[in-house]
């Protein structure tokens, strides 16, 4: 019961986080890049806890997958870095969010067809939903997070 209370509160917490993406065409340093097993993006999500601290609005959020040290299992990363910089890529700190998977999966919805990667810097903006599985050996787990983004919020599953 615990795993799956782990994984439904994952799942929900890169819902809201992907839900709050934030992209502006007027800087560079704003973006939202994603493939197959890893994803990057800002989000306005962030809630700074001390009035005065030297943190933004807006953080920089990653997922992505590591092969533990026998090879046998996935770990789930979560990066946030709550200064964002130049690079939306790298650095702020990393934690662990489970292990045992097999797979991870993000589809990006174009507002006609579902893709295997998005790259804002193509000069796509933000794709109008996400669809994050979690694959474990004998099930997968999935939610669809939609970026508010215009007139079209019908997707095709």
């Amino acid at each position: 019961m615990d795993a799956f209370s782990i994984i439904r509160l994952t799942l929900s917490r890169m819902n809201d986080e992907l839900t709050s993406s934030f992209f502006s065409e007027d800087s560079e340093d704003v973006m939202f890049s994603g493939e197959e097993g890893k994803i990057d993006f800002i989000s306005s999500s962030h809630e700074r806890i001390f009035k005065d601290s030297k943190e933004y609005d807006l953080v920089e959020i990653g997922y992505f997958t590591e092969v533990d040290e026998e090879g046998e299992s996935l770990f789930l990363w979560r990066r946030e870095d709550r200064t964002p910089d130049d690079d939306v890529l790298e650095g702020g700190e990393r934690e662990k969010l489970m292990e045992g998977l097999e797979g991870l999966e993000f589809k990006y919805y174009d507002g006609e067809e579902w893709r295997d990667e998005w790259d804002s810097k193509e000069g796509e903006g933000l794709p109008q939903a996400v669809k994050v599985t979690l694959k474990f050996a004998n099930k997968e787990l999935s939610t669809i997070a939609f970026i508010p983004l215009g007139k079209s919020e019908t997707v095709k599953e």
